[in-house]
């Protein structure tokens, strides 16, 4: 009996964090003397299979993020009589980070979160933080938030943050660009100087940011207003 040649070029048509949706081509000439396919798959830890019938396609669910997979399909014929097996690998993706924003933002500073991927939320894992911020250009972390300091103002800062796996793996960063905001140059009667080593609880050093739509008297009016209130 001539042997049954087996499936060729197994594709990778998508891949997931925990999925892997596969197809390969028929043995040319013998679709008809095909009764199902074997699929295959494996890991460092597992292996499983499954029967594919009248198609040349299936996907697999409930892999784990970033590990490499081996796939092995093999055609049965309507005998009973079975291929070798083709097979290829594959690594499922790591996810990224979702949703990067920031909380608080100032001239000097500001705080960014983001979430933590639903496909990991039983796997070990952490960040890795890079940013355009010179003290902390490059960090890791286990938290899902951070605060950049020492800034300088109306800057543009560019940050990555990228998913971390016990075995060193990483995801692809998600990024994003913030911006410091402006210092509000204050006009005399809004700002007293106050001396770097005066620690004094008093008036002096005090801001009074009355925005753009405040007249120079209502300004000087609402100074001296609480001069008077402190005393």
């Amino acid at each position: 009996m001539q042997a049954l040649p087996p499936p060729e070029n197994i594709n990778f048509c998508s891949v997931g964090a925990d999925f892997v949706d596969l197809s390969w081509d028929l043995p040319e000439g013998l679709a008809e003397q095909i009764k199902h396919f074997i699929v295959t798959w494996s890991d460092e830890r597992t292996q499983d299979s499954r029967e594919v019938k009248g198609t040349n396609k299936t996907m697999i669910r409930g892999l784990s993020p970033g590990n490499k997979y081996l796939f092995k399909v093999a055609a049965v014929g309507k005998g009973g009589h079975q291929s070798r097996y083709v097979s290829a690998s594959v690594q499922t993706a790591i996810p990224a980070p979702e949703c990067l924003i920031s909380r608080e933002r100032d001239a000097r500073s500001f705080t960014i979160t983001w979430n933590k991927p639903e496909e990991l939320e039983e796997i070990p894992h952490h960040y890795i933080i890079c940013s355009t911020c010179p003290e902390k250009e490059e960090f890791s972390t286990k938290s899902h938030m951070t605060t950049f300091s020492n800034l300088e103002p109306d800057t543009r800062y560019t940050i990555k943050v990228s998913t971390v796996l016990e075995n060193g793996e990483q995801s692809d960063p998600i990024i994003k660009n913030f911006r410091t905001t402006r210092e509000v140059k204050k006009r005399p009667w809004e700002y007293v100087y106050q001396d770097e080593d005066d620690d004094d609880d008093d008036d002096e050093g005090k801001e009074y940011d009355y925005g753009d739509d405040d007249t120079e008297e209502q300004a000087s009016q609402d100074y001296y207003s609480e001069l008077s209130y402190s005393q």
